[in-house]
């Protein structure tokens, strides 16, 4: 679902592409990464890799690992047009209390996609919000991208330090 309005967000009909993989990777504060594909349906998936804050997961265990099914709404990118310049996740618990919609949308989302989540968490335990890393199908990082200015500064200082305590005196 490539909706950019919060109401549009849920259906009942949800297709298989429109649903996108989230675990729960940390309690305290509730933390998810989660997996959305950037490209828009139009070219090859190219997934981006996000982590969330969330207040609350109804209906779900809260415990590490726990698989969360979510819906995403995207941002246009006005230089790549074939891709989502970045996305918010919406996951289905927030609409409904039905655990058998919550686990039907978790087995409609391919286990090559859970796989990939899984080994993605492991590879970037360092995500921070604000960042999402660009992801082949077969894992293979495209690109890292920042999204909030905050964020972008933060790294750019943070990549000057480096450069700065690497350049001979």
């Amino acid at each position: 679902m490539r909706s950019s309005q919060s109401h549009a967000c849920y259906k009942e009909d949800i297709q298989p592409d429109e649903n996108h993989p989230a675990i729960l990777s940390q309690t305290e504060p509730l933390t998810l990464f989660v997996l959305a594909d950037l490209g828009g349906g139009e070219v090859e998936p190219i997934y981006g890799l996000r982590r969330f804050r969330v207040k609350a997961l109804p209906g779900h265990s809260i415990a590490a690992g726990e698989r969360v099914p979510c819906v995403a709404m995207y941002e246009s990118s006005k230089t790549h047009l074939q891709q989502f310049l970045y996305y918010r996740l919406h996951p289905y618990c927030w609409a409904t209390s039905r655990p058998e919609h919550i686990e039907a949308w978790t087995s409609a989302i391919p286990e090559m996609e859970w796989n990939l989540l899984e080994a993605s968490m492991a590879a970037y335990p360092d995500l921070e919000d604000g960042e999402i890393i660009e992801l082949r199908v077969d894992g293979t990082p495209i690109g890292r991208r920042y999204y909030r200015e905050d964020i972008l500064n933060k790294a750019i200082k943070r990549k000057n330090k480096h450069i700065l305590q690497e350049t001979p005196a």
